[in-house]
Order: structure tokens, then sequence, then C-alpha cells
């Protein structure tokens, strides 16, 4: 299939990648030239070869954004069966309450040169008019289609050489630095590509130190669990509480990492556990449970990684972090594709549904109702 999706990553004025509470001012689009510096922030990472679709509702407030591969050129036959294939996709740009669309397509990688052989035309113009037609269809507006480089853009749809000069127009303004600057000191630092998001939940190597870590506590931390599954999640959460970004010391985020294992085996606790941190939870209670939940994936063995990665994907979609909840779901069903949870946030994802789906269906069922019977932590096995 020559287009892969990566929906959605939702913006921070709707629980975003940049680590903004629900309630923080909105990010809004003034003008085209604003929107490609900021595209990394959306998305977590820097895109090459993309085509990325930005939903803004009213007063151009960002409310979602997709991401796809670009196919190579001679691929380009096969737009029509793609764009069917991902029509469910675009829907995410109604299911978010976006009234209007801007395209980019994005065929270089991070810092480019705009390409002389551009100055004589677009390149993957018959898929970005596709796009643009598919949309239209569906009854979406198109407010434009751009082609971004490096730090320049051209819209695919103006012929005006001083609107849009053969070389693009320079796609920094002093209003978007402005609102980069607040993403950035917010704690927004988006990966170098995709690839990293993937490579950031890579096992752990035999003889790594962490892992050698988490080998050597972990009959430890079994034994020192609080004798029922509340106890034991609302101790882990405590724990959590008091951590500001990632843990510092192998042994201490070796043994939260062990813990989160042993929690999430238990489908009871897991629930637990996931309606506590994402219900309510404050941003940096989150945070650090994305921080400790990535190395419990990392640290665990084959299939044993499928339930601290689906667990992971849930805090990630919460937190509006589509891109990382999407790795890891996928992570999750690699280890184990009868994973149920991580099935549950891709076809959320791809339905576009809002990150405060979740809490909100997890906040209507008591914790009294998830954890039933609640046996003593010596009945649990780590795992």
């Amino acid at each position: 299939m020559p287009i892969t999706p990566e929906p959605p990553a939702l913006p921070p004025s709707f629980r975003g990648p940049v680590g903004r509470d629900a309630d923080a001012p909105p990010l809004r689009v003034r003008g085209p030239g604003a929107v490609p510096p900021l595209v990394p922030h959306l998305l977590g990472f820097e895109p090459e070869r993309s085509i990325v679709l930005i939903g803004l509702g009213d007063g151009d407030v960002v409310r979602v954004t997709l991401r796809f591969d670009l196919p190579h050129d001679a691929d380009e036959v096969l737009v029509e069966e793609a764009m069917d294939a991902y029509a469910q996709s675009f829907a995410a740009i109604r299911a978010a309450g976006a009234m209007r669309v801007l395209v980019l397509v994005m065929p270089e990688g991070p810092g480019a040169e705009w390409p002389l052989d551009y100055l004589l035309g677009l390149p993957h113009r018959v898929l970005a008019m596709a796009v643009r037609d598919r949309l239209q269809s569906l009854g979406i507006h198109v407010a434009d289609v751009l082609c971004v480089v490096g730090d320049r853009f051209r819209s695919y749809v103006c012929d005006d050489p001083v609107c849009c000069p053969p070389d693009g127009r320079p796609a920094r303004t002093e209003e978007s630095a402005r609102v980069e600057a607040e993403l950035v000191a917010a704690g927004s630092a988006p990966l170098p590509s995709r690839d990293a998001l993937v490579e950031a939940l890579a096992p752990r190597l035999p003889g790594d130190p962490l892992l050698a870590a988490a080998e050597r506590c972990r009959d430890g931390v079994l034994l020192r669990l609080p004798p029922s599954r509340r106890e034991s999640v609302d101790h882990f959460v405590e724990q959590l509480a008091r951590v500001t970004g990632r843990p510092s010391g192998e042994t201490a985020l070796a043994r939260l990492a062990v813990t989160a294992q042993i929690l999430v085996s238990d489908i009871r606790s897991r629930d637990y556990l996931l309606r506590c941190l994402t219900v309510g939870a404050g941003r940096p209670l989150q945070h650090a449970a994305r921080a400790v939940l990535s190395e419990a994936v990392r640290c665990a063995a084959d299939e044993a990684a499928a339930q601290p990665a689906a667990s992971l994907a849930v805090v990630a979609w919460t937190t509006g972090d589509g891109a990382a909840a999407r790795i890891a779901a996928e992570r999750s069903l690699a280890a184990d594709p009868e994973c149920s949870l991580a099935a549950l946030v891709l076809e959320a994802l791809d339905r576009g549904l809002p990150p405060w789906t979740w809490p909100d269906i997890m906040a209507s069922i008591s914790a009294e109702e998830i954890l039933g019977d609640d046996p003593p932590a010596q009945e649990r096995s780590p795992a």
C-alpha cells in the first residue's frame, strides 16, 4: 500500500503532545506560513516524506493532525485506491470537530533546501489533488494545499508568482516563532524522526545495566507489593507522583518498571491503574507514567511486553500523542497479536476518537467495579 496512515496526534489545546494542560490556551493558526514550523510539535517528531493534514476549528484552533507516508512517484497510479483505504482516517477530521483543513506535502527531510527541480513544478501533485478532492467530497473544506521544504512553502493551488514564487515563501513568521517558543517552554521536544519513536521502545539487550537491575529486583518488588490490587496500584501511583520527568537512577527506574510489569499483567489491576493515570490525572504524573511504562516495555521479554506496551498506548493516546500511542499499540500486537487493549487503541486512533474518550468512559466506571474480587498480591505472578 503506497500510503501508511499515522492518525492522529491531537494538539496542545486538546491534551496534545507538548505536555500542556487541557485548559491551556488553544493553539491557533494565523496564516499558512505559521504552520510548517509547528508540525513537528503537533506530531512529536520531525516528519519526512510525509503528507500532513491539520484540521482547524472555530477561530482557526488546531483540532487534529494526521500524517501519512508519501508514496514514490511511480506508485501514484494507486492514489485513488489509497484514498478509499484511508477514508476512515479522514473521518478523524470530522470526529475532532474540525471545520477546515490545511494539507501539507513534505517530500524532503528536516532542514532540506528547496530542490532546483521544484522550480519547474511541485512534486506529488497527483496525490495532493487527490487528497484535496477526496476531503472535499466528504464535505470537508480544504483551506490550502502546500508543499513544504525546510523553512519554505508554496501552494499547489496558487499560480500567482508574487504570492507563491517558484522557490517558495519563508515558512517562519514572527507569530510562528512566538508560538514555537511557547511550545518548547511547555516541554515540547520533537524527536528527529518517526523511527526514533520506534527505537525508543526497542528491547534492551542482554547485559544492559537497566535490564540487569530489573532482573535483580524483580523478586523483591513482588514480595514488597501491598496485599491487594487497590493498595498495590495506589502505592505505585504515589511513587510516580513523586517523580519529576524520568526517574533518576537505574535502581529506582528498574523497580518502578518491574512494578508496572507486574501490575499490568493482571487485567483488573491494569484497568484500575489506567483509570488512575487518565481520570483527573495531572500532566506530570502522566509524563512519569509514560517514562516508566516505556522501560517496562523495553525490559520485558517476548509476550510479556504486550500489556505494558498497550498500557503505554492508552496513556499516550489520552495525552494526545497519537504517533506514540500508535507505535506502542503496534509494539504490543507484535508481542501478542491477541492483545485486545492494543487493538482497541488502534481502532480508536483510526476512527479519530478524541483523547478524552478513554477517561470519560473510565470515569463512568467505579474503582470497585473495575477491581472486583481483590486477591492478595502473593496470588499474582510477575510479568
